[in-house]
């Protein structure tokens, strides 16, 4: 430590959680079919609304946008419909696929604090989507 100077021994380093979510829902950006996902996790009244988290990657949205066209579904999964604008333009889908999404915590109302996508998890199964701490 170097008194009124930033050394560059000082490295800032996020903490980031991982979870897992179910997604209920996505949005087309531009020419993608997938720009970001609607996802939320498990609680004791059903399926609860997480955050939106974008997808970078174009062989994932390749992937993903086939995957979520076979479980469309005509309304959303949400046991609250999303706000602040997330359901604009949003195709629904039955929460049957299960991604990865690191985060900085949870907010006060409920939602992922910086989600980013880390991918699609097979091995694991809808039940397994509930909230972590």
């Amino acid at each position: 430590y170097r008194p009124g100077a930033c050394s560059p021994d000082w490295v800032r380093v996020s903490h980031r959680r991982t979870q897992p979510c179910l997604v209920g829902g996505w949005r087309a950006t531009g020419s993608s079919p997938v720009g970001s996902l609607l996802v939320g996790v498990l609680d004791r009244h059903g399926l609860a609304y997480a955050g939106r988290v974008g997808v970078v990657d174009d062989d994932v949205r390749r992937s993903l946008g086939e995957r979520l066209a076979a479980v469309a579904a005509p309304s959303p999964p949400f046991t609250a419909r999303p706000g602040g604008g997330d359901a604009a333009g949003a195709r629904w889908c039955e929460p049957a696929v299960v991604v990865d999404v690191d985060h900085l915590g949870w907010t006060g109302t409920g939602l992922l604090r910086s989600p980013v996508l880390r991918g699609v998890r097979d091995d694991l199964h809808p039940a397994d989507a509930v909230r972590s701490p």
